[in-house]
């Protein structure tokens, strides 16, 4: 496989800069968090990590998968929950 032009990758470089912004990823906007979009974003941030070598791309993951997986921590520990047992 051929790799990736360098016009594609500062495409998609100005394509997931503009999600991070609109989606609060980067920003102080509140973002709404969309699972496929999300999940999609991860493997794109991913990506350009590894085609450019730039450590800001796979940070940018690791924050959106905190920010996708942090609503879902917070329920789980409501005082709230009627649910018995552990996941251990």
């Amino acid at each position: 496989m051929l790799p990736p032009l360098r016009s594609d990758i500062d495409e998609a470089t100005r394509l997931m800069l503009s999600f991070a912004e609109r989606t609060g990823l980067v920003s102080g906007r509140a973002g709404r968090r969309y699972l496929w979009t999300d999940a999609f974003a991860v493997c794109n941030f991913l990506g350009l990590a590894r085609a450019t070598g730039e450590a800001r791309y796979r940070e940018l993951a690791l924050q959106l998968i905190e920010a996708c997986t942090r609503p879902w921590v917070a329920i789980g520990t409501m005082t709230t929950d009627t649910r018995v047992g552990s996941a251990a």
